[in-house]
This record gives C-alpha cells, structure tokens and sequence, in this order.
C-alpha cells in the first residue's frame, strides 16, 4: 500500500479514522507520519534516536525490499 498522503513511499505507519460514523484506514510512510505529527510515531523515532536521514534510509531500503520480493505498492494494496 503506498503512502495516501505522498503517494511515493510504502505505507508503514497505519491509522483508522471516523468518517460521517464509518471507519476509514489509510496508510502512511514513515516520513509523511512524522511530518503530521503523530505523538506515538514521533516518540518512537525520539526512542529510537532516528535523524531525518535515518527516516529516508528507512524508506529507501523497505521499498527495495519490497520490490526485491516481487511487491509493488499497488499489489500490496491488494493483499490488505
């Protein structure tokens, strides 16, 4: 599943909001979750003493990963 909000990077980071009363999913990378701010997204990065650049690595190698496995991020869609 690619990220909703940049639509370039794997959604990694996965939130279930209320829309008119119906749960809506959507998927996040890394980078986009810690831009909007998510408390328990950037307290883990603080945790984990991530850098901006470390994010980037982060992404770069999982959607390698993903790709190394066949994976593009609209087939992952389709496997959620």
């Amino acid at each position: 599943m690619l990220c909703v909000k940049c639509k370039k990077r794997t959604a990694v980071v996965f939130v279930t909001r209320m829309d008119e009363n119906k749960p809506v999913n959507e998927g996040y990378c890394l980078k986009c979750a810690k831009d909007m701010g998510i408390p328990q997204v950037n307290e883990m990065i603080r945790g984990m003493g991530m850098t901006d650049e470390d994010i980037e690595q982060f992404a770069d190698e999982f959607d390698n990963m993903s790709e190394q496995l066949g994976l593009s991020g609209n087939e992952l869609d389709s496997q959620t």
